[in-house]
Order: structure tokens, then C-alpha cells, then sequence
């Protein structure tokens, strides 16, 4: 154990310091003639406050080497699920199935995601997932035309695919909704490997290295797709809302 080393060091130096001690008043009994710099005289107060530094010393060097070790294995831990993500990526993958979005557009309704463009509006076979970064501020757009269009065509339900968190795009969809006499809910997802991961983000700070690895399996997963970071995946954990409500979309204020 790092707290036992560190604690034979701290009593390695102790006893060098007594057998040091030891030797100088042998040499004095031993010729009380000769010459001797002043010393300080050794008493209790002075012994506990050797003692003290120490100690002191000792845990100083036991919580630095603790914070170490702990940084190192979530640090391993997040390479490993990397690692693994890389090495069988179809063990790591969530079970494919259908999207929530498009369960709750089954009766009559249409499901609105940005990432349609990149199927359908970009490149000549529409199964296959072109994106580009540089388009997405279009794919953003287009996606907001046909909301408008929906409503413009009194759809029912109008379900929009979009993350959990604040943000100006999500406002102005749900504005939008409003201002057209729609009601607006929010919903999601209820696979199970996403019930998993909600559970993991009830305490982040706890569950940090299962939320790294899950976050390395979905950056794996979007390898062949979206191609999103395990760090971005991450970010967007992080800023996961538990209590997020329709009033917090649309008061929310950019900062």
C-alpha cells in the first residue's frame, strides 16, 4: 500500500535522526574537551514539534499520492472501455430498435430529427449517413422549415428529436409550438440501455467511471454515424437535467 511506504520513509528518517542524535552525545561524553557548536536544547516542546511536522509531512505526502491514484484509475478505467469500444464494437453497441420519436409519430403524427439531412439531403444513397460538419447549420435549418411546415399542416403529434438541456435551438421550437396553440411535452427515450445510463446520472459524481465508459461504447457506436467524441458524449452528460421542464425551455436565457 502507497500510505504504508510512505509511513517506513517517515520512521526511516526518525530513526536516523535518533541514531545521529545518539552518535553526537557519545562524541561529546567521549571527549568533553573539545569544541562544540551551541545546540539548541531538546525538550518536550520541542520534540512534539517534530513530531507534529512529521505528521504533517506524512499526510501531505498520503493525500497527494491518494488524489494520484485515484486520477489514475479513472483515467485507466476510461482507456480500458476505449479500448474495448475499438477492439469488439458490435458487443458494445446498444440493441439497435426503433427511436422513441418515431413510436409516438405512429398515430398520425411525423418525427422531425436534424440528422434526416444528412440522409436524405446530402450525398445519392439515402440509407447511408453522410454528415458534414459544415452542413449542419443548413441541416438545422431545414429541419425548422419542415417543424413550421407541420404546423402550418395542423400535424399532430409534432415530435422533434433533441437533446436534454438549454439551449436557444430548443427554445425557439418550443416557442414556436406555443405561439401555434400546441401543447408542449417533454419526453424520452425508454430503452433500456438509456434507463441504465439515467439511473448512472442521478449521482455523476459517484458514477463517473461507469458514465465514462458508457460514454466510450456511444462514441464507438457513432463511429460509422455521427463520429461524436466520447469527451462530447460526456459533456452532454454532465449537463443531463433530471428536473428539466417545458418552463425552463422556454424562459431560458442565453448567457
Amino acid at each position: 500500500m502507497i500510505d504504508e511506504q510512505f509511513t517506513e520513509q517517515m520512521l526511516d528518517q526518525f530513526r536516523d535522526w535518533l541514531r545521529q542524535t545518539r552518535d553526537e552525545a557519545e562524541q561529546q561524553s567521549a571527549d568533553p574537551d573539545a569544541a562544540s557548536p551551541a545546540v539548541e536544547p531538546v525538550g518536550l516542546v520541542r520534540l512534539v514539534e517534530e513530531f507534529t511536522a512529521l505528521r504533517h509531512d506524512l499526510k501531505l505526502q498520503t493525500r497527494g499520492a491518494r488524489a494520484l491514484e485515484d486520477e489514475s484509475r479513472r483515467l485507466l478505467t476510461g482507456l480500458q472501455a476505449a479500448l474495448e469500444a475499438l477492439e469488439n464494437p458490435q458487443e458494445t453497441e446498444p440493441p439497435p430498435e426503433e427511436s422513441a420519436a418515431r413510436k409516438l409519430a405512429e398515430s398520425g403524427g411525423v418525427a422531425l430529427e436534424t440528422d434526416e439531412y444528412f440522409y436524405t439531403q446530402v450525398g445519392d444513397d439515402p440509407s447511408r449517413y453522410d454528415y458534414r460538419e459544415a452542413l449542419l447549420p443548413a441541416a438545422r435549418r431545414w429541419n425548422f422549415e419542415r417543424f413550421q411546415a407541420a404546423i402550418a399542416q395542423a400535424i399532430s403529434p409534432i415530435i422533434v428529436d433533441r437533446g436534454n438541456g438549454l439551449n436557444a435551438e430548443t427554445q425557439e421550437y418550443a416557442k414556436f409550438a406555443v405561439e401555434s396553440g400546441y401543447r408542449v411535452e417533454l419526453r424520452e427515450p425508454e430503452s433500456e440501455w438509456w434507463l441504465e445510463i439515467r439511473s448512472l446520472l442521478q449521482n455523476k459524481s459517484a458514477n463517473h467511471a461507469e458514465l465514462d465508459q458508457w460514454a466510450a461504447r456511444l462514441a464507438a457506436q457513432s463511429r460509422t454515424t455521427h463520429r461524436v467524441p466520447a469527451s462530447t458524449i460526456r459533456r452532454w452528460m454532465q449537463a443531463w437535467r433530471s428536473d428539466l421542464t417545458v418552463e425552463h425551455v422556454l424562459n431560458y436565457e442565453l448567457t
